[in-house]
């Protein structure tokens, strides 16, 4: 059995690098999330420069982390009237 511990240790020790990795890429998905409505509110109150500036913010994030998100936000932020979209349209 002594033989089976470092193949575990080995297992452990591999394992964990990638699981801090997806952690991490699962809270900047969120805090991108957090972005993204923040800066839609910002932009449904009137205040489109600061919604637009918050948005670009949530962008960065979105395409640091890969997420498909990214492209459809670039796209939306291109449009005259960005950060525009109703309340509880946004996407995940």
């Amino acid at each position: 059995m002594a033989r089976q511990a470092p193949n575990c240790i080995k297992i452990t020790l591999r394992g964990k690098v990638p699981l801090a990795i997806a952690n991490s890429i699962a809270a900047q998905h969120e805090q991108a999330r957090a972005l993204e409505g923040l800066g839609l509110c910002h932009a449904l109150e009137g205040n489109r420069s600061e919604g637009r500036k918050i948005l670009s913010q949530a962008l960065d994030v979105y395409q640091r982390i890969g997420s498909p998100r990214a492209r459809e936000l670039e796209e939306e932020l291109r449009q005259p009237t960005a950060g525009s979209r109703p309340a509880g349209a946004s996407r995940s």
